[in-house]
């Protein structure tokens, strides 16, 4: 650690005790570095070389901006702690203040803490998701040994959700639901999609914002198809609808149907197909009619959909990725194919964490030469 970092204080007054934030101790510019430096790193390790490589300055989310939280509940006795984890401990730090999660969801600590003394038995676990919705929170608590509901748990549950019924969309113990004022949403380029509160969604608003416009910015001017590979609910296959006709591919069947229930009710030119992308990726021919694919895995990366575009003439592959690792993998399985890098836009969406999103550009290597549309 550096003598500036040793000078600086970290906001928070759990950072050290609780697990959910790592590098909350440096400073700016260090942790800035930081994390680029993750992602040179990467590509250095996979002797991928960057000097024709334009690679921006991080962008970072601001404090207070992650709409989902997954806490921890433990009942005592005679208290319940809520929080997370200290680091490497199941044991829960009780929170006071989080300068991660949006301020719905840190306001809603105290009054889960009350109720909690009620929902759940003595020495016992619980995980609650909870998520800030079009409408509101949606919170779904998991009883970690869980038990029929007594009539007085429902009644509890029933009254903390009406109590808190203006920030409240809906409320569920153990997938059932016990008040829902209406069912939640969360917008992607201005259309809304259903959601479960497992459902995967990017880090923050700000984040589905900054990754739409990035990727719809690669798309060049009057395109012809593109495909959205794990596509999930919608993130980026919604926003690129305004550019052109897209097909998109994933696993998770409730996912798809609740894309297809918004590509459905506003007409949009979206086809959708349910498809397990590590075990049968699209080959070649199937992506022969493509202008564009934007590539969007999860922590893992897509090593088998990797391979298959190495050898495809789809004119530009737009890889989103949170993790550098994988990407450095799979880039350079593209870059012995038919492909050159041109761009990579670092995103830090998981604020203090040791995480980092990207956003970059490939180009089939025989039209390397055009330029990528300026930001």
């Amino acid at each position: 650690m550096s003598l500036t970092s040793s000078l600086y204080h970290p906001p928070c007054p759990h950072f050290g005790v609780c697990g959910g934030c790592a590098l909350q101790h440096l400073p700016p510019d260090e942790y800035k570095a930081y994390k680029q430096d993750k992602i040179l790193r990467s590509l250095e390790h996979q002797q991928i070389s960057i000097d024709n490589v334009h690679v921006y300055p991080l962008e970072i989310v601001p404090p207070q901006t992650r709409r989902r939280a997954v806490l921890k509940a433990y009942r005592g006795d005679k208290s319940v702690q809520v929080g997370f984890y200290q680091g490497k401990s199941h044991h829960v730090v009780d929170l006071q203040r989080c300068f991660v999660v949006v301020p719905e969801i840190e306001s809603l600590i105290d009054p889960l803490r009350k109720a909690l003394l009620t929902l759940l038995p003595i020495q016992s676990r619980s995980e609650i998701f909870v998520t800030k919705c079009d409408q509101g929170l949606d919170v779904a608590l998991k009883r970690l040994q869980p038990s029929p509901l007594t009539l007085e748990q429902r009644e509890a549950a029933v009254q903390f959700a009406t109590a808190h019924r203006h920030r409240l969309t809906r409320f569920m113990i153990d997938e059932e639901p016990l008040y829902v004022q209406v069912s939640p949403t969360v917008s992607f380029g201005g259309f809304p999609v259903h959601m479960t509160p497992d459902a995967f969604l990017q880090a923050s608003a700000i984040s589905d914002e900054w990754l739409a416009e990035k990727v719809c910015r690669f798309v060049p001017a009057g395109v012809g198809k593109m495909a959205d590979l794990f596509c999930g609910r919608g993130t980026l296959t919604l926003p690129l609808t305004r550019l052109g006709s897209v097909n998109g591919y994933e696993r998770d069947a409730k996912a798809l149907s609740d894309l297809q229930k918004t590509v459905a009710k506003h007409r949009l030119p979206v086809s959708l197909q349910q498809r397990h992308l590590f075990q049968e990726p699209l080959s070649p021919q199937e992506l022969a009619p493509f202008d564009v694919i934007v590539l969007n895995p999860p922590r893992e990366g897509a090593m088998a959909q990797a391979r298959q575009l190495a050898l495809s003439r789809v004119k530009r592959v737009v890889m989103v990725s949170c993790n550098p690792r994988s990407f450095a993998r799979d880039a350079e399985i593209l870059l012995e194919g038919n492909y050159t890098l041109k761009e990579i836009h670092p995103f830090d969406q998981f604020l203090w964490s040791e995480h980092v999103e990207l956003v970059a550009v490939f180009d089939l290597r025989e039209a390397s030469s055009r330029e990528t549309p300026s930001l």
